[in-house]
């Protein structure tokens, strides 16, 4: 009998912490890298930080990477190896872009304080 409750209480706890889960829906948003000078910034990377999904910017610059719809996203940027900066994607964007100049580097460090700071990265 101990046994059998036990099993209930855990398919219940189960079933209960299923329906709670956050269920977060992704969406495909479009983006385009220049340089200061309206270069193509190509093979760049751009990564969804605090995840492992990235992709790489093409010739023309552009790229396209998989976000959470409801919540604003930091996206990290990479020449190579090396990270250049962060940036912030609202949920309302529809497509990104993003010019490299000093104005985006200094917002950057900003940016990164503010946003680990007040988010939490547990999905």
């Amino acid at each position: 009998m101990r046994k059998t409750l036990t099993i209930i209480i855990t398919i219940l706890s189960h079933t209960v912490l299923a329906q709670n889960a956050k269920t977060i829906e992704f969406r495909n948003i479009p983006g385009r890298l220049v340089n200061a000078d309206n270069s193509a910034a190509k093979d760049y990377i751009v990564n969804y930080y605090g995840t492992k999904r990235s992709t790489t910017t093409d010739i023309n610059g552009k790229f396209d990477i998989n976000v959470p719809i409801s919540v604003p996203v930091l996206l990290k940027i990479f020449d190579h190896n090396k990270l250049v900066f962060f940036y912030k994607v609202n949920p309302q964007e529809k497509v990104v872009s993003i010019k490299i100049d000093e104005k985006t580097l200094k917002l950057s460090e900003e940016l990164l304080l503010l946003w680990n700071k007040d988010k939490d990265f547990s999905f």
